[in-house]
């Protein structure tokens, strides 16, 4: 199986004249995980990753019409997303930060649903931390919510 979602993402690079590509892919568990690096970057994912959602998108229909069920597809260019993805968890841990020195809610910029899906699991767990989705469409962000400490120690009368 991979090696048939192989062959077929390097015809489509080919058909985007991204002849230098290095691909890795992964299938495993309902999961798959390509890699790809090339000098033609901006090709896959454009100047300011506008056309990579797009580019991602038409992948995760091709491997959902090669296997015939549903998997999670993640593509990697270059280990762009990887990057942007620790870039926002150091944002989002230091809005938190902020939302509990200041004792307020903290509202971030409309975002994608997988990047929504990465700041509520970075904040999972936090202390006097919650996360909520508010919004509709492209519209949609995150608030970093500051809640107060419940528990309260007794005092001893």
């Amino acid at each position: 199986m991979e090696q048939k979602i192989t062959e077929i993402i390097q015809t489509l690079l080919q058909f985007l004249h991204v002849d230098d590509a290095v691909l890795k892919v992964s299938l495993k568990d309902n999961r798959c995980s390509i890699s790809i690096e090339t000098f033609f970057e901006r090709t896959l994912i454009g100047r300011e990753g506008e056309r990579f959602d797009s580019f991602e998108h038409i992948i995760k229909k091709l491997v959902t019409s090669i296997t015939g069920e549903v998997v999670r597809v993640s593509v990697d260019v270059n280990n762009q997303k990887s990057k942007q993805d620790e870039a926002l968890k150091a944002k989002v841990f230091l809005l938190a930060k902020r939302a509990q020195e200041l004792k307020m809610s903290v509202e971030l910029d409309p975002m994608s649903s997988y990047e929504r899906m990465l700041v509520h699991s970075f904040l999972e767990g936090q202390p006097n931390i919650k996360t909520e989705s508010v919004g509709e469409g492209k519209d949609r962000k995150v608030v970093i919510v500051y809640k107060k400490d419940t528990t309260q120690t007794k005092e001893e009368f």
